[in-house]
């Protein structure tokens, strides 16, 4: 604490002793252990909701590869099968005209 005349120019919030000071010992160390558990418990949800998030970006991506993949591969598949009846067609078509 100052006194004097460096208490008139000292800002109110400089020359306050903090209330916590003020308490016991024991009430003391209940404040600073439920301080520090109310951060660990957001530390904890914090991590919790991020491990969560990226989780499940993970998983939709996965799952939009897969479904790209598939689609590929049907229209593949497709296109392969278009063209393999088409030149069976074709061929049954020439082996007929020179039968």
């Amino acid at each position: 604490m100052y006194g004097g005349i460096e208490a008139t120019f000292t800002p109110l919030f400089l020359n306050c002793t903090p209330l916590f000071f003020y308490l016991s010992r024991e009430f003391r160390d209940l404040v600073v252990v439920v301080v520090v558990v109310v951060v660990v418990v957001v530390v904890v949800v914090v991590v919790v909701v991020v491990v969560v998030v990226v989780v499940v970006v993970v998983v939709v991506v996965v799952v939009v590869v897969v479904v790209v993949i598939v689609v590929e591969v049907v229209v593949v598949v497709e296109a392969a099968a278009a063209t393999t009846t088409e030149a069976v067609v074709e061929v049954v078509i020439v082996v007929l005209i020179v039968v």
